[in-house]
């Protein structure tokens, strides 16, 4: 007997598969009333737990059925023992720029689904037949023992989530879960990892740098992008001429507004300072106004040291722990407690080429999630410089 732990969006999509099939099932989640009670004769029917990938680790269940040997699954292991068919599937995993990756793969090859960690959940696609490209997180991959993707591409490993992990070797095993050892899957990994697979049969995508040099802001996942188009059989100058005409996600990035000779760029989407350093990397010929802070998360702030990032601004609740960490590689440094005071003493624009909101930190200390704080940054941006031009 099936037990879903928590009903969010991937359990919701296995729960409606269930129901049409006539499979028997419980559900059990903290915060709904109206499911299943639980007792010991409901508990010793489970023989596989389903469980959502927000659920802690801690969670009183998991201990419970760990206990008890009984099977702990995801979505995406379930997706991949129960799908009808066996398209051509592509997995990328990693801690930054994953969702840019998986659109650009699909933008690529010129058709599948992408789903995962962005949009949809992959049980949505049980009976698909077309290519599908699945954006996985460590949360997903911890609990995959039979990934059967002909794709498998790692474009960075960071330490990440750690709360949830506890340590960044936890981290790192939950993604190397998704190798299955079949010599029919290829792995592609980011150079700057190489170290961290040691032991593996690793392909490497590096090799098209020697071949092809492309303009584009996150040029290593591209070159992934590229290999997997490749190996899906598309011609190089087809997937070139393609490449120019890719939309980059909102958050990521984001060069929404020019005030004067200023780019304002929106770059929500980083939420740890790895992602903060491949912003700068980006910038590097520019010279930056930085905006960073959010929630409180004490770890290793090494900040790329870059003589261009002019003045730094902080706001949050991790402002003061920032101001600390940065203080080493810039003293311009200016603090308040949320983005409305930032932008509202931002007046000072003389040789600077870009103010740059790249917060380094996870949303939640002011907003729900990185995509509300984006589209916060953008308007009051706009409502304070647009009518200034």
């Amino acid at each position: 007997m099936y037990l879903l732990l928590g009903l969010g969006k991937a359990n919701e999509s296995i729960k409606r598969y269930l129901e049409k099939r006539n499979v028997n099932f419980y559900i059990y989640d903290d915060n709904l009333l109206g499911y299943d009670e639980l007792n010991d004769d409901l508990l010793d029917k489970v023989s596989i737990v389903i469980k959502s990938p927000g659920i802690d680790n801690e969670h009183f269940l998991i201990k419970y059925f760990k206990n008890k040997s009984i099977k702990i699954i995801t979505d995406l292991e379930f997706y991949f023992l129960n799908r009808l068919y066996n398209p051509f599937t592509v997995i990328i995993t990693g801690t930054n720029g994953k969702s840019s990756t998986v659109k650009l793969i699909r933008h690529l090859i010129g058709e599948g689904v992408v789903c995962g960690n962005i949009g949809d959940s992959v049980c949505n696609y049980l009976e698909c037949d077309q290519p599908i490209i699945i954006e996985v997180s460590s949360y997903m991959a911890e609990y995959c023992f039979n990934s059967k993707a002909n794709i498998l591409g790692f474009i960075n490993i960071y330490p990440n989530h750690l709360r949830h992990h506890h340590d960044f070797d936890s981290y790192l095993n939950s993604k190397l879960n998704l190798i299955n050892g079949d010599n029919d899957q290829l792995v592609y990994i980011n150079s700057i990892n190489k170290n961290l697979f040691k032991g593996y049969i690793v392909s490497y995508y590096d090799y098209l740098k020697n071949y092809i040099n492309i303009d584009f802001k996150y040029k290593d996942n591209a070159m992934l992008a590229i290999t997997i188009a490749l190996n899906y059989g598309i011609n190089l100058e087809i997937i070139l001429k393609r490449l120019k005409t890719f939309e980059f996600l909102e958050h990521r990035l984001e060069e929404f507004f020019k005030y004067k000779d200023v780019v304002f760029v929106n770059d929500s989407k980083s939420t740890n300072i790895y992602a903060l350093n491949c912003a700068l990397d980006f910038y590097k010929d520019k010279n930056i106004i930085l905006i960073a802070g959010g929630k409180l998360k004490e770890e290793d702030v090494k900040l790329k040291k870059y003589q261009n990032i002019k003045k730094i601004y902080l706001y949050g609740e991790n402002k003061l722990f920032l101001r600390d960490k940065l203080y080493k590689y810039n003293t311009n440094i200016h603090v308040f407690d949320n983005l409305d005071n930032v932008i509202s003493n931002i007046d000072d624009f003389y040789n600077i080429d870009i103010v740059l909101f790249s917060p380094a930190s996870e949303s939640f200390d002011q907003f729900n999630n990185f995509e509300e704080r984006g589209k916060y940054f953008k308007k009051i941006v706009l409502n304070k410089f647009q009518n200034m031009l």
